[in-house]
């Protein structure tokens, strides 16, 4: 393999020669959202990140959806090379060569959705990945570029399955999936109301306030499912099997539990650290991309380039009642483990 070299701010990185290729496959997808600031294509240079991480001490770290995860799986797993698992080994690709470390645990999370019997699977998935991510970049190169069927694995390493299982299923629900998976039911059954939009985002607002507590990502969410949804945000139908309904449901709670996530990561980073998060969904890339605005503004003005004049005021109003509201559950005697599972059961009751 022959190689290059790319300069920024004075800092040089080797590169193979077909890095263009790789790196061109990357910005394509921009499946990147980022929390810093940078100018046009510049998350794509990774001299850039060599730099910082050399001369300011940051390191990064990419957190994976499951979607971009599993590609990544399925290239040394599948003898049919898809140009989505091309896609996600080029996203590896310069990550390695912008020295970028790669969090797979929230994927694997999903995975494992709290049941014993996919934690198994879940572990192989894992130590497939850190192979992958290990291996050669010139035979994940040779991949991307259509010259093999299959990621060529140089990397293995053996886990400890007993421990690792062990601690993976320490956590058996965390309460935050659990109040995320809550809101999305309510909104999800306020949603299939036959009623104006107006109505279902006041009941809404009022129902969290009341009933349960605030969040700040379901709120967008909410907002952008009223008043301007993307295609595809409602994964639910009713029309479904019970199986199904549920399945989607839980999907649903996922999107919204990885942003919620990632802004947490972002929130409480260490010092000398940068969260990126990967995403091929467009739901979770614009919905955590205006997330991120409203949290870097202090203020629910970004989204006016995203909802009418008239919507905006309907936000509005309906943030200005929460201060009338009285009788709240947070906070008080009565929030308890117990109360949010009575109300997970009355809407399951309710949708599936």
């Amino acid at each position: 393999m022959s190689f290059k070299l790319i300069m920024e701010s004075k800092m040089f990185v080797r590169v193979p020669e077909e890095f263009d290729i790789i790196l061109q496959r990357v910005i394509e997808k921009n499946w990147l959202i980022t929390c810093f600031e940078a100018d046009g294509d510049a998350i794509y240079n990774p001299a850039d990140y060599c730099y910082n991480k050399v001369f300011a001490g940051i390191n990064y770290k990419l957190v994976l959806d499951r979607n971009i995860f599993q590609y990544i799986i399925k290239s040394a797993r599948v003898d049919r090379p898809h140009e989505e698992y091309k896609d996600a080994i080029a996203l590896l690709v310069f990550c390695q060569i912008a020295e970028i470390e790669i969090e797979p645990h929230l994927a694997i999370y999903e995975k494992i959705n709290y049941s014993d019997k996919n934690a198994d699977e879940a572990i192989e998935e894992l130590q497939d990945f850190y192979n992958i991510d290990n291996s050669q970049t010139e035979g994940l190169i040779k991949y991307v570029l259509g010259e093999t069927n299959k990621v060529d694995v140089t990397f293995s390493k053996v886990f400890d399955k007993y421990a690792l299982k062990k601690q993976l299923m320490r956590y058996k629900r965390l309460e935050e999936w659990d109040s995320l998976y809550l809101l999305i039911m309510r909104l999800v059954s306020i949603h299939g109301k036959d009623a104006d939009n107006k109505f279902k985002f006041h009941s809404f607002i009022e129902w969290m306030t009341t009933n349960f507590k605030l969040s700040n990502i379901v709120i967008v969410y909410s907002i952008i499912l009223l008043f301007s949804p993307l295609p595809r945000m409602i994964k639910y139908r009713s029309s479904e099997s019970r199986e199904k309904k549920q399945q989607a449901l839980r999907n649903m709670t996922w999107d919204v539990y990885f942003m919620n996530r990632f802004l947490r990561l972002w929130q409480r980073k260490i010092s000398g650290e940068e969260i990126i998060f990967a995403s091929n969904d467009n739901v979770i890339r614009n919905i955590l991309s205006l997330a991120i605005e409203v949290n870097q503004n202090a203020s629910w003005e970004p989204l006016k380039n995203y909802i009418s004049e008239k919507d905006y005021m309907v936000m509005e109003n309906a943030f200005k009642s929460i201060d009338t509201i009285k009788n709240r559950v947070y906070g008080t005697s009565r929030w308890t483990t117990k109360h949010r599972q009575n109300l997970i059961e009355e809407l399951e009751n309710e949708l599936l």
